[in-house]
């Protein structure tokens, strides 16, 4: 069984925020148990050919925090370059902060005609 909630806010100017959350309870016959994902997303257009997205994301289940940052700077449509920095960290009381993974991904894509 699940449960999902979204709060979703858009603005005049090019930008959303989203705050969905979402509860399952599972029930397996090994045992019961329980999980909440509350992901953060935020989207702002500069121009057209530029934006900004993040995900930031809670799971109860691994207490962890997830980020996904990425920066498009397109020439065309589907054509251009992301910067992508992703972070994951452990929000527990016995280890708090600690960094379990983190990288910076440049990546350029071309999307041909044909």
């Amino acid at each position: 069984m699940g449960i999902q909630c979204e709060l979703r806010q858009r603005s005049e100017r090019p930008g959303v925020l989203q705050l969905p959350a979402e509860v399952f309870q599972i029930d397996l016959p090994g045992g019961t148990f329980s999980t909440d994902l509350v992901p953060l997303t935020i989207s702002y257009e500069f121009t057209t050919l530029a934006s900004l997205q993040a995900l930031i994301q809670y799971n109860s289940q691994t207490f962890t925090v997830s980020s996904n940052i990425r920066l498009a700077l397109l020439d065309r449509s589907g054509t251009g370059f992301f910067f992508v920095y992703n972070d994951q960290r452990d929000v527990t009381s016995v280890t708090p902060d600690t960094i379990l993974g983190r990288s910076f991904i440049v990546k350029y894509t071309r999307l041909f005609d044909f």
